[in-house]
């Protein structure tokens, strides 16, 4: 989506490689010690704009050089270098004075910088929202089956998603038993629920904006897809989340910490999450006075340079445990590779 020269709007699919676990920040009571973000109204686990936005610079930052680097700004008297440490992934120091805030800067621009030291500051060019659930993985009786709703389908934006009763399920074809089977039900975990129509998963995969069909991973999960009510939804996808036990490791005994064992939440590997990035034009921005020059096409491939390496590094918290990936699926091709 676009509005002319102003802006452009692209929707990204996310496919978790691991299990990803984005935390609220702090221990909280209930049934583990660290759960993950929710969204508010409907309860289902998201990943926040900000998570994606930090992770993504870090990788751009990576990619183009200027993740950390020293720099010289002049000489001493002594003719003794002045060395200035240049760092234009995350926050960049306490008052921003690491980043370049150069105007032809691949991460400083897409993202934004605010030095308080020279009090110079511009807005990001790209503005990340949340990653919401499209597509949730759940054993049952023929198998691995991926469940969605018509609320989320809606918020993918499809515009008239297909209804069911409330008790129902409508799976795709070749999962609904036949029409005088006595087992013409489908189990989602411990969930038993009576089969309805059959979906029309070809609808689903031409009506979602961006969606990449063609690709093996999602045509797979359509070939396996179970439309749920939104009812049932947020309890299916909270009961079947993944949980795990962790404990600190004493470096000089190499055995568990004492009283360090902890348990947290996780998305589990092959849930398809979606979001958006709007692009603004930088030809409406300038810096130090001076207008940009680049043009949205520029700021695109910037983002999908650092985008592309979340399947490979990771975002979100327990990297170093195992979790973490997830694969954007349509991110242009020239944006890929290392």
């Amino acid at each position: 989506m676009s509005n002319g020269n102003i802006y452009q709007s692209q929707r990204y699919y996310g496919l978790a490689l691991d299990p990803i676990h984005v935390g609220t920040g702090g221990y909280r009571l209930g049934r583990v010690d660290l759960s993950i973000l929710r969204e508010p109204g409907d309860n289902l686990p998201k990943i926040p704009g900000s998570s994606i936005s930090g992770t993504s610079r870090a990788y751009t930052a990576m990619r183009t050089n200027k993740y950390r680097r020293q720099q010289t700004i002049g000489q001493t008297q002594n003719n003794t270098p002045i060395i200035r440490t240049v760092s234009c992934a995350g926050k960049g120091g306490d008052f921003g004075e690491e980043h370049c805030c150069e105007r032809d800067c691949p991460v400083c621009i897409p993202y934004g910088f605010s030095n308080g030291r020279t009090r110079q500051s511009l807005q990001g060019m790209a503005q990340f929202f949340d990653a919401r659930l499209l597509f949730f993985p759940v054993h049952s009786m023929v198998g691995p089956v991926w469940i969605t709703a018509p609320g989320a389908l809606r918020q993918a934006g499809m515009a008239d998603p297909p209804e069911l009763a409330s008790d129902q399920a409508r799976p795709a074809a070749g999962l609904r038993p036949a029409a005088n089977s006595p087992l013409a039900q489908l189990n989602l975990g411990w969930l038993l629920l009576q089969c309805g129509d059959e979906l029309d998963t070809e609808a689903i995969a031409t009506e979602l904006p961006d969606l990449p069909h063609q690709d093996s991973a999602i045509k797979e999960i359509l070939g396996r897809l179970v439309l749920i009510s939104d009812e049932l939804f947020s309890k299916v996808v909270n009961d079947n989340l993944e949980v795990r036990t962790s404990v600190a490791i004493d470096p000089a005994t190499g055995a568990a910490d004492d009283k360090a064992l902890f348990t947290f939440e996780a998305l589990p590997r092959a849930a398809l999450l979606f979001f958006d990035v709007v692009y603004n034009n930088p030809g409406h921005f300038q810096v130090a006075g001076v207008p940009l020059t680049q043009d949205i096409a520029w700021v695109r491939q910037q983002v999908e340079r650092g985008l592309a390496l979340t399947g490979h590094l990771g975002l979100g918290g327990m990297n170093s445990r195992g979790l973490g990936r997830m694969k954007v699926l349509n991110l242009e091709e020239k944006n890929h590779g290392n």
